[in-house]
């Protein structure tokens, strides 16, 4: 029979580590096959020389040895040839094993398109439709031990949320319900790639019976595309009838293949693909593929189909709640004005604002020290939303509001099952502030154990999750506060030296209120419109004599006790839209009583002095719970003086 030219060949890979790739060839002009990342048609399995074979097109296709190690056979029917340097013609449907011929790779030459998906439909020797899966699962269902083996696996399966876990579900259940079968390979939608045949599809999973994990081997691209466009599963086999009894069977080790889709709905969503491989290299009773284990297959494809996608819709809700919850926390954090929204014209407060200004894009530990009530979280959220990184998050973590154990969870994360409750995975608060900022407040709270896990993350710029043997590289702007002195802590053993100096690059000093009442009639302006509007009021107004008041009072809890007066006064302010002495609150109109006092006394200025000098004295420390310390710094004098004091009064 003569043969004409071929005018569009196609050369395709069946196993090897380049299993699958396809190669059509016009015959202009000549190519090469080898190892090397030069050649024409690439093979990366070991024993393929670098340049091995060499195809050219004069009347007809031929193919010769380029000098090979291992050399190459061609398969032609029952025929077993030779290929040298002198070169052979090739027929539609050679087979060329390239490099050791103990475990050759096999080529196949197609003298067109056409020619490669005749061969491929006279592979395929049985189908089961997708829409044919309710009656696919009676016949499946009337075989006893196999219907309990789906019920064990699919049970398993409907308990996992992870991929790993339902992959590896999945898995075990094929190799239960298919004796036969020595190998599985699972292909899931690349949804990047959807428009490409030969991308849309990618390889996460390919496993022997022996758990072994291995190169894949996905289905040629004529199968992919029959399964996309009829939605079948396929039962392919290199049988007799194709090869005409050749050892090309042996040589390639594959005795056939089912390949079902995996779909939700009207959209395929993978593929499933089931091999039989050399039974006897692997112990497996030489039973071909058959009917029943195409419908199996295909019923157990629809079920991990819809595991798959419960994972994936799981695994974005989970983000997207993560996400959700770190933008919730961001937001409450946030007020009106929220690039500063910090109020204030005194020197003191003007030093802190030239402060935050040189620190907001140096991206250096700020450490803000302060009374409570300073405000030292504003501050924080103030550098952060000046600064670049105000587009990312800002979250917030009070190191005392928690145990160690529990603090760690939340600013590293953990690993599903690292202690009791832990059912998933969680990502920290350092993970998911990555870009922005995140703010330690009393970190002089912490432990010693916590105080080496943080020193960690400043120095190396990683976490480790509780449970986890890995880390995760993060990019986290490290604002840190406190209302102690961290150097007297240092100095006591109750905070160490080496995570201090990390803290402190910039330490950032907060006035008190008392230190700075020039701001005093501003705040209260400002939380006056504040809480009136959240509160549906109208906003009032102080008289001078309650204005004198709440200038002169020292404000031990600072702008926070500030804010709660205003708000009290708000709901019990007078309805004739002014607040007067009688509105504001006992501590604060602690001044009548002294002047009172004063008065009953009697007698000389220094007599009376020294009672308004006693009842201070007094009031102090009953306001501190009769802390001397905390008393001393409130009245600006020492504890020795004010133990001279009390002795001189006769106060105990």
């Amino acid at each position: 029979m003569t043969q004409s030219k071929p005018t569009n060949c196609v050369l395709l890979v069946l196993n090897g580590q380049s299993q699958g790739k396809r190669l059509e060839w016009d015959g202009v002009a000549s190519l090469t096959l080898g190892r090397e990342p030069t050649a024409d048609l690439v093979i990366d399995d070991d024993h393929v020389s670098s340049q091995h074979l060499a195809l050219a097109m004069s009347e007809l296709p031929t193919v010769k040895e380029l000098g090979s190690r291992n050399g190459t056979t061609l398969l032609r029917g029952d025929n077993v040839l030779q290929v040298t340097e002198a070169g052979l013609t090739l027929e539609d449907g050679d087979r060329l094993l390239v490099g050791d011929q103990r475990s050759p790779v096999v080529v196949v030459f197609y003298a067109s398109p056409e020619s490669e998906q005749r061969a491929e439909e006279a592979r395929v020797v049985a189908s089961a439709h997708i829409g044919e899966l309710k009656e696919l699962e009676r016949r499946v269902g009337e075989d006893h031990s196999t219907l309990r083996l789906l019920y064990a696996g699919l049970k398993q399966l409907s308990r996992r949320l992870e991929f790993v876990d339902i992959v590896a579900t999945g898995v075990e259940l094929i190799f239960q319900i298919c004796p036969s079968a020595t190998h599985v390979t699972l292909m899931v939608e690349n949804e990047l790639m959807a428009g490409d045949l030969s991308s849309r599809f990618v390889p996460v999973l390919s496993m022997g019976r022996d758990g072994v994990a291995e190169t894949p081997r996905t289905p040629s691209r004529w199968l992919r595309k029959k399964i996309l466009e009829e939605g079948s599963a396929l039962l392919a086999s290199d049988a007799t009838t194709t090869l005409d009894g050749s050892k090309s069977l042996r040589l390639a080790a594959i005795d056939s293949m089912i390949a079902a889709p995996l779909w939700v709905g009207d959209r395929i969503t993978g593929i499933l693909q089931i091999e039989k491989r050399n039974a006897a290299s692997v112990g497996i009773s030489n039973r071909p593929f058959g009917q029943k284990d195409l419908e199996r297959a295909l019923v157990v494809a629809s079920h991990l189909a819809i595991s798959i996608e419960h994972s994936r819709l799981y695994g974005k809700l989970r983000a997207n709640a993560e996400r959700l919850k770190g933008e919730n926390r961001f937001l409450k954090q946030k007020d009106a004005e929220s690039t500063l929204g910090m109020i204030g014209s005194s020197p003191s407060m003007a030093q802190v604002f030239a402060l935050i200004e040189k620190v907001k894009d140096v991206t250096i530990p700020v450490c803000i020290e302060g009374e409570t009530g300073t405000g030292k979280e504003l501050v924080a959220r103030a550098i952060h939303y000046r600064s670049s990184r105000r587009e990312e998050l800002f979250v917030a973590q009070n190191c005392a509001a928690m145990p160690e154990d529990l603090l760690e969870s939340e600013l590293f994360g953990h690993t599903r099952g690292s202690f009791t409750g832990a059912d998933t995975d969680k990502k920290g608060l350092f993970e998911i502030a990555h870009g922005g900022t995140i703010f330690l407040d009393e970190i002089g709270e912490t432990t010693p154990a916590m105080q080496v896990k943080l020193l960690r993350v400043l120095q190396e710029g990683e976490i480790r999750p509780v449970g986890s043997v890995k880390t995760k590289k993060i990019d986290v702007r490290v604002i840190s506060a406190t209302n102690r002195n961290l150097e007297e802590e240092v100095a006591a053993g109750r905070f160490r030296e080496d995570l201090y100096y990390r803290l402190n690059v910039f330490p950032l000093r907060l006035p008190p209120l008392r230190d700075r009442k020039a701001d005093i009639n501003a705040l209260i302006e400002h939380f006056m419109h504040r809480y009136a509007l959240e509160f549906g009021r109208a906003p009032l107004t102080f008289d001078d004599e309650a204005m004198d008041m709440m200038v002169s009072y020292h404000w031990p809890g600072n702008i926070r006790e500030l804010q709660n007066e205003v708000q009290r006064v708000i709901i019990c302010g007078s309805e004739g839209g002014q607040i007067g002495a009688k509105d504001l609150s006992n501590r604060i109109r602690k001044i009548d009583q002294l002047l009172d006092n004063a008065k009953d006394t009697g007698g000389t200025l220094k007599d009376r002095l020294a009672q308004v000098e006693r009842y201070l004295l007094i009031e102090t420390l009953r306001e501190y719970g009769n802390n001397k310390t905390k008393a001393a710094v409130a009245l600006g004098i020492t504890r020795e003086g004010l133990h001279k004091k009390l002795a001189r009064c006769g106060i105990q």
